[in-house]
């Protein structure tokens, strides 16, 4: 009996074993999966991760008074805003000059409102079907959106509207200040404004402030 326990105990310590190794080789995976520019991540339930490297250094202060930067705005935010919780799952120094910051929204809406917070004029950015847009009040008719960023294969205004069941992302650069960044999604995108390059499931963003961007998901 005793030998047959000192058996299970070996049995239990290797797949403890295994399941560390397994676990550090995930974690090993997502590390190598981040993001190296500013990015949007949209998912399937309208969720979103932001994704912000920034230039950093010490005369911005340090990792640990941007944390609590951060962590007091969030708080703030979560105590008066009725959009959904946000929250911070990352602050880290990328190198001796950039920081990384991951966020976390539970859907576009809210991302939105807190990166309009400190914002005088105050960016749009909308995710729903076609149609649900234009009920919003975002008036389609005047814009033109390519197939696979192919300017030859152009569809506006009407024949837009026509896509009433697929989903649109509309997005104002204000929302980043105007830099450089990406916008990924989670399914392929049909079609996009001439404003971004488009790939597969991501659009690369080098608008100003103002300026809207459209993508129409498959």
């Amino acid at each position: 009996m005793y030998r047959m326990d000192l058996e299970d105990g070996k049995m239990y310590k290797l797949k403890i074993a295994i399941l560390i190794i397994l676990a550090a080789v995930m974690m090993t995976a997502c590390g190598n999966s981040r993001e190296e520019t500013t990015t949007i991540l949209l998912h399937r339930d309208g969720s979103v991760q932001h994704t912000i490297v920034e230039d950093f250094n010490s005369s911005d202060g340090s990792i640990s008074d941007l944390t609590k930067v951060i962590l007091q705005k969030i708080t703030t935010f979560n105590g008066s805003s009725s959009e959904g919780k946000v929250s911070v799952t990352k602050i880290e120094a990328d190198g001796k000059d950039k920081v990384r910051v991951v966020m976390k929204y539970p859907d576009l809406k809210a991302f939105q409102k807190f990166n309009n917070e400190d914002a005088s004029a105050k960016a749009p950015s909308f995710f729903g079907t076609v149609e649900q847009a234009y009920q919003a009040g975002y008036d389609l008719s005047k814009v033109t959106v390519y197939q696979n960023g192919d300017t030859s294969k152009a569809l506006s205004g009407d024949d837009i509207l026509a896509l009433g069941s697929q989903h649109i992302l509309i997005y104002d650069n204000a929302l980043n200040s105007g830099a450089e960044m990406q916008i990924k999604v989670y399914e392929k995108i049909s079609y996009c404004s001439n404003n971004v390059t488009c790939n597969e499931k991501t659009a690369s963003v080098k608008t100003k402030s103002g300026e809207l961007v459209y993508l129409i998901l498959k």
